[in-house]
């Protein structure tokens, strides 16, 4: 890994390396299911079984609420408002900092990348009051000099416009980024901003679809992506 040689080379076709949060550096699959369960018990509302609920994840909180809560109750727009601020206090106050839990090797894997001299930003459908909830709980506040949420543009992932706004305030092309991710939603967002594309197979995202988008680096999980990156920009 400390070849000098490579790490020149990836310096010079790759710049800066943007991550997803859900599946990616952070596993929220039990957080999300457990605030699911436990709102829709107190309403009485019928549940979709666990995997369906985390498939969701990586939409915006929005979406996935306006997927998960019955329709009538949705027609009720203050009563839904005032649903979906309690839940969203709940998440911030209870089960985001209780069930989220860093990737193993996250914080070694970014620390390689930050020693070879990459750029780090993270781009999320998440929002700007629970995205940096997850860096601090996880320690990895000081890696990241760009952090884009769903909050900071008008059309998230799979558009392409956050990771426009991350490689801008990093000053980098994005024809000089990777994006890592682990959904269809990130591999839609990185072609159309024409970056490079890396997918981790143990995330969310359906194994046999992350396979099909034929990305330029296809992983089982985040500790093997400094290897991944060194190799793919030496084959080129």
């Amino acid at each position: 890994m400390r070849n000098m040689g490579l790490e020149s080379q990836t310096r010079k076709a790759i710049e800066a390396v943007l991550f997803d949060a859900d599946g990616t550096l952070f596993d929220s699959g039990d957080a999300v299911y457990f605030l699911v369960r436990d709102l829709f018990s107190e309403k009485g509302w019928p549940m979709k079984d666990r995997d369906s609920i985390v498939s969701l994840i990586g939409k915006t909180n929005k979406e996935i609420a306006e997927i998960l809560v019955p329709q009538e109750f949705r027609r009720d727009e203050q009563a839904f408002k005032e649903w979906a601020t309690e839940a969203e206090r709940r998440w911030i106050e209870y089960y985001l900092p209780k069930y989220v839990r860093t990737m193993d090797n996250a914080r070694e894997v970014l620390e390689t990348l930050r020693g070879m001299g990459f750029k780090l930003g993270m781009v999320s459908n998440g929002s700007a009051k629970e995205i940096p909830l997850y860096l601090r709980g996880g320690d990895l506040e000081g890696y990241f000099s760009a952090v884009i949420t769903a909050d900071h543009v008008k059309r998230p992932k799979p558009f392409p416009d956050p990771l426009f706004k991350a490689t801008s305030q990093l000053g980098v092309a994005p024809d000089r980024a990777m994006y890592v991710g682990d959904t269809i939603l990130d591999a839609l967002s990185a072609r159309a901003a024409g970056m490079f594309l890396a997918l981790i197979l143990s995330g969310i995202g359906r194994r046999e679809d992350l396979i099909n988008e034929k990305p330029d680096i296809l992983i089982e999980s985040i500790k093997d992506l400094p290897e991944a990156i060194v190799s793919f920009v030496g084959s080129c």
